[in-house]
């Protein structure tokens, strides 16, 4: 098997995994995306290890597709941090309230302090 077709069929399987990740990103599921982001990992440096600069057509195409995957994937993880932030803020909103309202319940109404204590 030659360089370019080494690298080819590294790139397919990169492009495999990119859409796993995104199957991975879709039903929240952050260790099997782990796990993929490591196995994609090895599969790059073992492009990296491949001494040859040959490249064609084919391998661009491939390159473009797992740049588009990557894209939607990217958008996706965005949206969630998002969604996430926003609950995290919610959820501070009504932590902050609830002190506020404890705070005012264990205190005593200055009308029904007796003041002769």
């Amino acid at each position: 098997m030659s360089y370019l077709e080494q690298k080819k069929a590294l790139m397919l399987k990169i492009n495999e995994i990119a859409s796993m990740q995104r199957s991975a990103v879709q039903e929240a599921d952050m260790q099997k995306l782990q796990q993929l982001i490591d196995e994609r990992q090895r599969c790059m440096d073992a492009i990296d290890a491949i001494s040859d600069d040959s490249f064609d057509h084919e391998l661009a195409d491939i390159i473009e597709q797992i740049q588009d995957i990557d894209k939607e994937t990217h958008s996706m993880l965005e949206h969630m941090m998002h969604d996430v932030d926003d609950k995290l803020g919610s959820i501070k909103n009504t932590r902050i309230g609830l002190i506020k309202y404890n705070a005012g319940v264990s205190q005593i109404p200055p009308a029904f302090v007796d003041k002769k204590m």
